[in-house]
């Protein structure tokens, strides 16, 4: 089942709306896709949380006004890496 279309039911039985998702192109290096089959066959890995329980949590925190700024760079591991060692370069001068 695509993302977008739990997301689309989810949102419709929270709020009784439906609700039209845009899908774009991202050159964010944090978007990936990953396939967990192996996870559960080699070492009887399973997930605690699905996909339903983050888009849930996520409506939750939308609503209360309850989320952390993503673009804040201190949540971008390759800019604080960066910033990091500029830091660790500066102090070698």
């Amino acid at each position: 089942l695509p993302i977008s279309k739990i997301i689309k039911e989810i949102f419709k039985q929270s709020t009784n709306r439906d609700i039209d998702i845009q899908i774009e192109k991202s050159d964010d290096k944090r978007s990936y896709m990953i396939n967990s089959d192996k996870l559960r066959r080699v070492l009887g890995f399973d997930f605690k949380f699905k996909v339903e329980d983050a888009v849930k949590d996520l409506l939750s925190r939308f609503k209360s006004n309850d989320l952390k700024n993503t673009f804040d760079p201190k949540w971008q591991n390759m800019q604080v890496l960066k910033n990091n060692l500029n830091l660790l370069e500066s102090y070698s001068k």
